[in-house]
């Protein structure tokens, strides 16, 4: 049996990451994203809800987890809101994958 796989979509905001991930992901991967979250909550992203949405998302991994189940999960890493879960991922053995997206010109 292969360990399982977390995968970590990374970038900047509007660097494509959704996109890619929606299209990309093989199927089996559960993919957690904050925006999707605070959408389904509130009925659109970058609301007062984003912490929440930030909560919900931690909670969802931790499920995710406690099941070995494959997962993808979206960041701008721009906080260590998973800095601490990654290394656990690999304690735990998981296989962790980092796509990392960035744009040439910040504009």
């Amino acid at each position: 049996m292969s360990p399982p796989q977390s995968i970590v979509i990374a970038g900047a905001n509007g660097s494509g990451k959704t996109t890619a991930a929606l299209r990309l992901l093989p199927a089996g991967i559960v993919y957690v994203n904050a925006d999707i979250i605070a959408s389904e909550q509130s009925g659109r992203p970058g609301t007062p809800g984003d912490i929440q949405a930030g909560r919900e998302l931690l909670r969802r991994i931790g499920i995710l987890e406690a099941q070995g189940a494959d997962f993808a999960v979206e960041t701008t890493l721009a906080t260590r809101m998973l800095s601490g879960r990654i290394g656990r991922w690999r304690d735990e053995g998981y296989t962790t994958h980092l796509i990392f997206f960035w744009l040439p010109d910040p504009e």
